[in-house]
């Protein structure tokens, strides 16, 4: 995966990027920068993110987990997810990580920490994200 340090956010993906999901997640469309098609999840070239929350250091075992988990909160925010996925992102999250090499008891607590305290990330529009409406 590559991406770059950014101005607004912390990261920019630098060409479009598909993951296979590990728990099964509804087709999501319309959504310019990700979309979920066959339990796959694609996000585009351009997408920005904030990395890992939280007292964390953003490493390279967490950075597909964080960018994956962000979209999937992002969907529930922009109600292209039901909040009821808000669990298997969760999950999809640690499981990530230890596919990607993170220390057990990190991964742990690092997924102790989003299903304790990361409910209003997935309910909540952040400040960046702004609602257009038209007539």
């Amino acid at each position: 995966m590559q991406y770059t340090k950014c101005k607004d956010y912390k990261y920019q993906l630098q060409e479009t990027q598909t993951f296979d999901l590990h728990s099964e997640f509804p087709n999501v469309k319309g959504f310019d920068w990700i979309s979920i098609k066959d339990n796959k999840i694609t996000i585009q070239k351009g997408y920005t993110w904030d990395g890992c929350s939280g007292p964390t250091i953003d490493t390279k075992n967490s950075m597909v987990a964080g960018l994956v988990h962000d979209c999937l909160y992002q969907l529930m925010r922009l109600k292209k997810l039901d909040i009821s996925y808000r669990p298997q992102a969760d999950k999809e999250f640690y499981l990530i990580l230890r596919e990607h090499k993170m220390n057990p008891i990190r991964a742990k607590i690092w997924y102790l920490s989003v299903k304790l305290f990361a409910k209003s990330s997935a309910t909540k529009l952040q400040s960046k994200e702004k609602i257009i409406y038209t007539a």
